[in-house]
């Protein structure tokens, strides 16, 4: 029998209503979406398939960012407090498929992580950016912290110096555009800061490590903070080198989904470090953010927009994706701890609404929606695919279970 969803629609912010709230997320994560993704190994070749409909798989390329990925999720789920030693069992095992995979194929010679392979390892699209690299680095240092593997260890230390390395030339020899113009992506210092809070939870480190670390994360925060906000306070995607080219459709581009997971990123590091006034600029940040991105006529958040009110590039603009509205609740759960704001309540029921009314699979259960037209409606019935794997809901549902967890103990 499929979960059916909650919705907040006449419920009080009371203890009773918060744990129904808390109990869902948890049922939705363990009683839907993991065991969904508990079924995805290549038993032959190891790592995972991730390409599925409603009606089952329907391709067996893998890539390496999402290999990455589920490794990271199935690892962290070990650390549930409530899990029993059998899913510990079976979520650890699940994580080495991933992490032996990505040992065995996930690294051109020289160490740099490949977009994609075959289900046999044999690469396919080579290491165009670092984001594949990035979730490796996070992937091998939590299946390290639940296994006690050095191979991962390493692997992950390497990978964080190397995209270090990377970080002003992310695309390297594999890029595509001329030197004419030139960009400063929010992406890159937004996955960093990411995965260094990623590398600091699962290693451990002190001293100098520890502060390297810190440092780094700091620098990410300062970045994003100084270069990225226009005058409106929305976060650019990318900043121009030459101020003349920012009105152009790179310099133009927004992405709301993106600005409100970067904020809940922001807000999480900023929180941890009392890093009161950074904390408070981001608040506004996302308040922009789901202000602009919201769609006044259906709901839910464009998939891209243009800052000027410019036609868009990218075709797809007005749909409205999965991961996005997900993120969109862990950043408002963020904020209303942080502010203690009824609005940002508000906009965690709107949110949360909205997006188990149209991404949940009331029929089927398992995974959900990932991509919908701009009406809400079903466009493709991908559960799994290029883009779309084994960590933004997961993540998302289990974060939203401990955010409503603070909430519900803390009385706001």
């Amino acid at each position: 029998m499929v979960l059916q969803a909650v919705f907040t629609e006449g419920m009080k912010r009371d203890a009773e209503s918060l744990e129904k709230l808390v109990e869902f997320y948890k049922r939705a994560l363990l009683e839907e979406v993991v065991p969904f993704w508990e079924g995805t190994c290549d038993e032959e070749n190891g790592g995972y398939f991730t390409c599925y409909t409603d009606k089952g798989k329907y391709d067996e390329d893998k890539f390496i960012w999402l290999q990455a990925r589920q490794t990271w999720m199935f690892s962290k789920l070990c650390e549930r407090k409530d899990a029993t030693e059998e899913q510990q069992q079976k979520w650890k095992a699940i994580a080495k498929c991933g992490a032996e995979f990505l040992k065995k194929y996930g690294d051109d010679e020289t160490g740099d992580g490949y977009f994609s392979t075959t289900k046999a390892g044999k690469p396919l699209v080579q290491p165009f950016s670092i984001f594949s690299d990035c979730f490796m680095c996070m992937g091998y240092s939590q299946y390290h912290a639940i296994s006690g593997d050095a191979e991962s260890k390493s692997h992950a230390e390497r990978k964080y110096q190397r995209i270090e390395q990377r970080k002003s030339n992310p695309v390297g020899k594999w890029g595509k555009t001329c030197p004419e113009r030139s960009f400063k992506s929010m992406a890159v210092p937004m996955i960093d800061l990411n995965m260094s809070i990623e590398l600091l939870s699962a290693m451990k480190y002190e001293g100098e490590q520890k502060q390297q670390i810190n440092d780094r994360i700091k620098a990410n925060i300062n970045d994003i903070l100084t270069v990225h906000p226009n005058e409106d306070n929305l976060l650019r995607e990318n900043v121009a080198a030459d101020v003349n080219d920012q009105d152009t459709h790179e310099g133009r581009s927004y992405n709301p989904g993106h600005s409100l997971e970067c904020c809940w990123f922001l807000l999480q590091a900023c929180t941890e470090r009392g890093m009161t006034a950074e904390a408070t600029k981001t608040v506004e940040l996302a308040r922009c953010a789901i202000e602009k991105g919201w769609d006044p006529v259906h709901g839910g958040l464009y998939a891209f927009m243009d800052l000027e009110n410019k036609p868009m590039q990218q075709l797809e603009f007005d749909q409205k994706l999965w991961w996005a509205h997900l993120e969109a609740i862990l950043c408002a759960l963020r904020c209303f701890i942080f502010t203690k704001d009824e609005y940002w309540w508000d906009w965690f029921c709107k949110l949360h609404d909205y997006t188990f009314r149209v991404f949940w699979d009331h029929e089927n259960g398992g995974e959900m929606w990932g991509y919908l037209a701009r009406d809400g409606s079903v466009s493709q019935r991908i559960k799994g695919g290029k883009w779309k794997g084994c960590f933004h809901v997961p993540r998302a549902l289990w974060y939203a279970e401990d955010l409503l967890i603070s909430i519900k103990d803390q009385g706001l």
